[in-house]
């Protein structure tokens, strides 16, 4: 079907009698990564939905970056130094955290070697990177479980930017009323605000 001009994807049509074992093995795996690929988007929407995404309201305005007597700060400098976040997250998630901590030496994503691609690819060969969690917020049992992540876990990394959401609904579904799932919705990235 189409909705707002996008096709999905489908595999070609099983005729049994036709398909040689490796043929019909190779539908199967093509039809598994496809289902998985969707239940990892629908985990990674319904936790980034959870975590309720905002711009940071830090109570500082254009207008207010003056000092006592009108004359405006060094807005260039301010803005080099600034290192918040412009993203605050008012929600929770089981299984979603925002990196970093408190401390101001302690970066949230430390990339530590970078290995250059295979000959014939365009990606790095590994990459190794430091992860920095706050789980002092977490009850006990969750901190376990983060605890519990090891070599072989799959984790993703999300960046949401909030200032740049664009804090539309969703698009309506072809002769229906209602709106296409956020699971299933190609605008959700820019709605929430998010840049990889």
């Amino acid at each position: 079907g189409s909705i707002m001009g996008i096709t999905s994807l489908s595999l070609p049509k099983l005729n049994a009698r036709f398909l040689s074992a490796g043929d019909y093995l190779l539908r199967n795996f093509r039809l598994f990564r496809l289902e998985s690929a969707y239940e990892i988007r629908a985990d990674l929407v319904d936790a980034i939905k959870r975590m309720r995404p905002m711009p940071k309201q830090d109570g500082y305005t254009e207008d207010s970056l003056n000092d006592y007597y009108g004359n405006s700060f060094n807005q260039d400098e301010n803005v080099a130094n600034d290192e918040s976040p412009k993203t605050e997250f008012q929600g929770w998630a089981r299984m979603g955290l925002e990196l970093g901590t408190n401390k101001l030496d302690k970066q949230g994503l430390r990339l530590i070697r970078v290995d250059p691609p295979r000959l014939g690819e365009s990606v790095p060969a590994s990459v190794i990177a430091e992860l920095v969690l706050d789980l002092r917020h977490c009850a006990t049992s969750l901190a376990a479980e983060w605890d519990e992540i090891g070599e072989f876990d799959n984790l993703f990394l999300v960046s949401v930017d909030a200032s740049k959401m664009t804090g539309a609904p969703a698009p309506m579904m072809r002769r229906k009323d209602r709106r296409v799932p956020d699971e299933e919705d190609f605008t959700f990235p820019e709605r929430y605000g998010i840049q990889a």
